[in-house]
């Protein structure tokens, strides 16, 4: 997102851009609120139908067993949780913990082992789903199961000793505090969930809550339109320069740009990627359309530099 606004708001300083993954489209009223969801539940539902429909009925079963405080030391053991689920907010954070790991998994859905964001394996979440691919899991049978979709999450090497639920999407290599203050001032993206077409509790997007949830955290006002303001929204006529890579894979995709705008703003539509895999180092594990795209990348970025020393300096083009 960084790469596309800064071509099209510094366009004498930059001369082109590869956006990879870059949901500029992901503001009020440009995309539906429920697409991220959407998308991490179809590459739940691809790797085993049974392992999205677990997910969904799961969160039933943890809301009903929770609010048993015997139960509580069973959950803290069969999940290792650094602490006990005492209360409501225990078992909100614990909920929301989860549907971060659903959406983290989704999100870095890469086909080799990586720690990105935290050490896991090749496919994760074709990994995960193996645990939860039968279809008649109940009650402890399925906590059971999410147990170990838990345990691939947060300590595949082995080497973690409790799951610091209370973390939330803080959890690992990714500090989201801070994107959850920009979500909170200029990068208001409505979510929302309605468990029917996903996998995940109905949640609507109610920008009232939103907003006062931000002026607790923070003491500030989110600004919704401000970036549909500052860089265009869907109004893109007039940059160039600009490719916009997007995978399949990858949730962000609902809001990225899907076709070309003209001939100098491109879409490259990755159907094996995950979220900006074409900008991961090689890996012989790498599909082949993400091998194309790099090379669409490199191609375009020696065209850039061409058209830059050909209109700037001509005798310039000794150097290419």
């Amino acid at each position: 997102m960084l790469a596309a606004y800064f071509r099209i708001k510094y366009p004498h300083l930059v001369q082109g851009a590869i956006a990879a993954s870059a949901p500029i489209h992901q503001f009020t009223g440009m995309v539906p609120c429920d697409v991220f969801d959407r998308i991490v539940t179809s590459g739940f539902r691809v790797a085993n139908t049974n392992c999205a429909s677990n997910i969904r009925k799961s969160w039933t079963v943890i809301r009903n067993f929770a609010k048993n405080t015997n139960n509580t030391d069973w959950l803290k053991t069969e999940w290792k949780l650094c602490d006990p689920v005492k209360n409501q907010t225990d078992v909100d954070q614990l909920v929301d913990f989860l549907r971060s790991i659903y959406e983290t998994l989704a999100m870095v859905n890469y086909p080799y082992d990586c720690d990105f964001l935290v050490p896991l394996p090749g496919n994760p979440v074709r990994y995960v789903c193996q645990f939860l691919e039968d279809g008649n899991l109940t009650d402890k049978n399925l906590l059971k199961a999410l147990g170990q979709v838990i345990n691939t999450y947060t300590n595949y090497t082995g080497k973690t000793h409790c799951v610091n639920y209370k973390a939330g999407s803080d959890y690992g290599n990714l500090d989201a505090s801070g994107w959850d203050f920009q979500a909170c001032t200029e990068m208001v993206m409505p979510m929302c969930s309605d468990g029917v077409n996903d996998m995940f509790e109905p949640n609507p997007w109610n920008y009232t809550t939103f907003a006062e949830d931000c002026k607790k955290k923070y003491g500030i006002s989110p600004k919704p339109e401000m970036a549909r303001i500052e860089y265009g929204g869907d109004n893109l006529k007039a940059a160039s320069n600009i490719v916009f890579s997007n995978g399949l894979l990858d949730p962000w995709t609902g809001g990225g740009i899907l076709s070309n705008i003209n001939e100098d703003l491109k879409a490259i539509i990755i159907i094996d990627s995950a979220h900006h895999l074409d900008l991961m180092a090689s890996n012989p594990k790498d599909p082949r359309s993400v091998v194309v795209a790099r090379d669409i990348h490199k191609a375009n970025i020696r065209k850039w530099i061409l058209d830059f020393a050909q209109t700037t300096t001509p005798h310039m083009n000794t150097l290419y």
